[in-house]
């Protein structure tokens, strides 16, 4: 199912890889750049995304916290109700989310790991080996 996911993204780094400018069209060639993008995609991608599902849970239905517009509310009352204006504000789960921004977020997040992945999966190493010493 990962390759799956990846698919497009690792299509489109080859795409915009072996586009000939000159030519304006698409030349497929083996060079170090899609050598590295295939041992990227076929090797780190899937290591990825099992890390990021078993590192990220699923959203639950929570009650929704909101920010007081009033601003009658002291900094001491905020932090009682553990909200302030400098941590954000909590996502609100109930309203649906929307398909074509949770595609894009995990487009863009599938194409960092094409182009990053041996570099991300090394630092979740480095950061595990770190912390368990």
């Amino acid at each position: 199912m990962a390759y799956l996911k990846g698919f497009v993204p690792y299509g489109l780094v080859l795409a915009v890889t072996n586009f000939e400018v000159t030519e304006a069209s698409l030349v497929f060639s083996m060079s170090w750049a899609n050598a590295y993008f295939l041992i990227s995609y076929l090797v780190f991608f899937p290591l990825l995304v099992n890390l990021r599902q078993k590192a990220v849970p699923k959203p639950q239905s929570r009650p929704v916290k909101s920010i007081p517009r009033d601003g009658k509310k002291t900094n001491w009352e905020l932090e009682a109700l553990k909200i302030g204006y400098t941590k954000g504000i909590d996502r609100d789960y109930t309203k649906p989310d929307n398909w074509l921004e949770r595609w894009a977020m995990a487009f863009c997040r599938w194409l960092l790991w094409i182009l990053l992945g041996p570099v991300i999966y090394v630092g979740q190493w480095v950061k595990a080996w770190y912390l368990g010493r």
